[in-house]
């Protein structure tokens, strides 16, 4: 018994507490998904009209259609608050499950996307997305596949 104990104690020790962390569900995947290509395209926009934000650096090829942005630390809680109140809008905050985000949102020349970011504040730590033309072809959420929200994605895509 005393055996049985201090495997149990000798493992719970070795062993990553991220590995008895619940996965997140669809919906936060979901939604973390969508917060940051919203943050994605918002952070593009305001880029056109002067320099990218504090905590982003962006590379853009007018030319060849490509784009980087490297996140690092970026405070999304300061930044939708910011344009908030720079479009003098009365709605109430734009809330994301996430307050800080780091990593890179790429667009190729072809126009795929490619995102692989930390997230803070959310149970979603890490979000990965490739898609291929028109097609999502992978989701990863803290290392685990998502990719059959890709259909939930493609038509919150073909809404817009």
């Amino acid at each position: 018994m005393k055996k049985i104990l201090l495997t149990v104690l000798m493992l719970s020790i070795l062993i990553p507490a991220s590995v008895f962390a619940a996965s997140p569900s669809d919906d936060e995947v979901y939604e973390a998904t969508v917060a940051v290509l919203s943050v994605f395209g918002l952070v593009f926009m305001s880029s056109m009209f002067g320099t990218a934000p504090d905590g982003v650096i962006m590379d853009m090829n007018m030319e060849t259609g490509y784009s980087q942005m490297t996140f690092d630390a970026f405070n999304v809680t300061d930044f939708t608050t910011g344009m908030a109140e720079m479009m003098e809008s009365s709605d109430e905050d734009i809330d994301f499950s996430f307050t800080k985000m780091s990593g890179i949102i790429e667009v190729d020349e072809a126009g795929n996307l490619n995102m692989d970011v930390d997230l803070t504040g959310s149970n979603v730590k890490n979000l990965k997305m490739e898609s291929q033309g028109d097609d999502i072809v992978t989701i990863q959420a803290n290392g685990k596949s998502y990719n059959h929200l890709s259909k939930m994605l493609m038509a919150m895509d073909d809404e817009m």
